[in-house]
């Protein structure tokens, strides 16, 4: 097994430019040689734990040592095995790490959340919080996550018995919501249940964003019950809900079902994990759900407006294989895991940062192009920052977004060269890369107003 962890070593780099999600990205391999890993976690002082569904769980501190922390018994199943993994939301105070494990028992299978106190680098007392949920060959779910409310929340599967999805006094087929030591929140939406919402096949990813809106992924219909195939399901989770199976596949008219907010049609995904990405690091992706998927062997970047789905787009596709889960590091990089069953690696994604070409500047000459260039458009790319450029070339702003406009010169605006700019360079030592380089400069915050010339006849500018 080989390892490179953050700017230790590394295996192997690929640069991918995305037109369509308007990113210019790094793939690393941080750990190859893994065999399904399903599950990973960032802790507050840097370590990294993930599992691998045969029943490993290994630890990375932040000097890149990796470590076996605990091998659990083989399920012996396909889908099963040691899957769901979470921190809680006190970890500092109390190291709690929680797992979902499929198990063994006599004839059957089962699955379990369990809780451990790790310490000196081991798990130590063992609590089950939850136990008997059905399980099988296939569909065993095992996502845990904790809400933004701090209770755990896991998902299980059908267990390849569906009725047992409408049965809300089943376990199976369901999203669960506990408390960390197992006991049941008194605002469950079913008195003294764990049940959160029913009538899932097999859902095996979720995240919220900053709106606390929950975003879940769910496997559909493989030929069973006469249901057909495909229709995988993009849902948004609430308390109490029916969302359909086996009575319904994909949407339905009948009112106490509610229905995803995207399927996949007569193409299988087999959607996996599911992240919310809410950094700056990589602009064009934030405020954005990603969604892992298996047969469909890509990442599914979709944008959220008033419940709907407003663009859905398709990134790393073939690139990878199997791609089984997604996770944000403190940083804004985003650890990706693949699931090929051979040679599986955690890769690491992060924005290029590019070597900017210094570009020297006349004042003269930027105001003379300025004059020919009149009806440039404008656009203002943050509070803070406002970049100008000659004619249609283009910069990479704060936010994300790309600028074309004219500069508008003033003596009491300090201009910098482009490039990366000393702290004393601008007044608070910010700079932007540039995407494309000619006659090009940054200018520094200040009263902008003052010195905007309006284009076009229009001066309502912002």
């Amino acid at each position: 097994m080989k390892l490179i962890l953050l700017s230790l070593f590394v295996i192997s780099v690929t640069v991918i430019l995305f037109p369509n999600a308007f990113a210019e990205i790094k793939v690393e391999t941080v750990v190859d040689n893994l065999k399904v890993p399903w599950e990973l976690v960032f802790a507050p002082d840097g370590t990294i734990y993930f599992t691998e569904r045969d029943g490993n769980l290994w630890q990375i501190d932040d000097s890149g040592s990796l470590k076996l922390m605990a091998k659990f018994p083989t399920s012996g199943m396909y889908e099963g095995g040691l899957l769901g993994l979470a921190l809680d939301p006190e970890f500092e105070k109390n190291n709690f790490l929680y797992l979902y494990q499929t198990y063994a028992e006599l004839l059957t299978h089962q699955n379990k959340v369990l809780r451990f106190t790790i310490s000196d680098g081991h798990l130590t007392d063992e609590l089950v919080l939850i136990d008997e949920i059905p399980g099988a060959l296939w569909h065993d779910g095992g996502r845990i996550h904790f809400g933004p409310d701090n209770m755990l929340y896991v998902t299980t599967g059908d267990a390849t018995n569906a009725g047992l999805s409408q049965d809300v006094s089943s376990l199976a087929g369901k999203i669960l919501r506990i408390n960390n030591d197992g006991t049941i929140p008194d605002d469950n939406p079913f008195e003294n249940s764990p049940v959160f919402s029913y009538g899932h096949r097999n859902p095996q990813g979720f995240a919220w964003n900053v709106d606390n809106v929950m975003v879940a992924s769910e496997h559909g219909p493989s030929g069973e019950n006469l249901k057909g195939f495909a229709h995988d399901e993009i849902n948004i989770i609430k308390p109490g809900q029916n969302y359909g199976w086996p009575e319904i596949v994909g949407d339905s008219d009948e009112l106490k079902f509610t229905n995803p907010i995207l399927h996949s049609g007569d193409v299988t995904w087999a959607p996996s994990g599911v992240m919310y990405y809410n950094s700056d690091k990589i602009p064009e992706w934030k405020n954005k759900f990603f969604v892992a998927t298996l047969r469909g062997e890509h990442v599914m970047m979709l944008s959220l407006e008033n419940g709907k789905i407003s663009s859905a787009e398709k990134i790393f596709e073939g690139e990878y294989g199997r791609i089984r889960q997604l996770v944000q590091s403190p940083n804004g990089d985003v650890f990706m895991l693949t699931s090929n069953a051979e040679n599986d690696k955690i890769l690491r994604v992060s924005d290029l940062q590019k070597d900017v070409l210094q570009v020297e500047s006349n004042l003269e000459q930027i105001i003379t192009i300025c004059a020919l260039t009149e009806t440039a458009p404008f656009f203002d790319c943050s509070e803070k920052w406002y970049i100008y450029v000659y004619d249609t070339l283009a910069v990479k702003c704060p936010n994300g977004k790309m600028a074309y406009g004219c500069s508008v010169w003033n003596p009491d605006v300090k201009f910098v060269s482009i490039g990366t700019a000393k702290q004393d360079s601008c007044y608070d030592g910010k700079c932007i890369s540039v995407l494309s380089h000619e006659l090009l400069h940054l200018r520094c915050e200040c009263d902008w107003h003052k010195y905007m010339t309006p284009h076009h006849g229009s001066s309502d500018f912002r």
